[in-house]
């Protein structure tokens, strides 16, 4: 199951901190400010939304928040799964799930997905934008026990 979302930040927020706040629970500020660790401060000394990750950098912030990759997609490949079908077959009865198309992140797990755009997560079977994109990359994870 997935949670829904803590929006606690007064910009908005993007894909990669709203998957990862459904996956993990955790507020989206705790997630930027996980963020802006890894990135360090700017030149400037002022600070702005998290509007872009890397796939990197969402890995190593899951694992900063206490989650394991335990299954990752065998290897980088586009139009091979569209997203639709990775929920319907995948994401139905497992997870959670990390699943990114061009440019976009989605959080799936046991029947449930969640983006920015819906704020809250919602059944497979109700989920109708973004069916059609094709999966870039999808990461599972699991919680580690050691820190929960």
């Amino acid at each position: 199951m997935l949670y829904t979302p803590i929006y606690d930040v007064r910009s908005r927020a993007f894909c990669g901190p709203t998957a990862i706040a459904a996956v993990t629970g955790e507020p989206v500020s705790v997630i930027r400010d996980v963020v802006r660790g890894l990135r360090g401060p700017r030149s400037n000394g002022t600070r702005r939304a998290i509007m872009g990750m890397s796939n990197t950098e969402l890995l190593k912030v899951m694992t900063m928040l206490g989650w394991n990759l335990t299954e990752r997609d065998p290897a980088y490949r586009t139009g091979v799964l569209r997203l639709g079908d990775f929920l319907d077959t995948r994401a139905r009865n497992d997870g959670p799930f990390v699943v990114n198309v061009r440019n976009h992140y989605y959080a799936a797990s046991h029947g449930e997905v969640c983006d920015t755009n819906l704020q809250i997560p919602i059944e497979i079977e109700r989920f109708r934008n973004g069916r059609q994109r094709w999966v870039q990359r999808w990461w599972k994870f699991t919680r580690d026990d050691a820190r929960a």
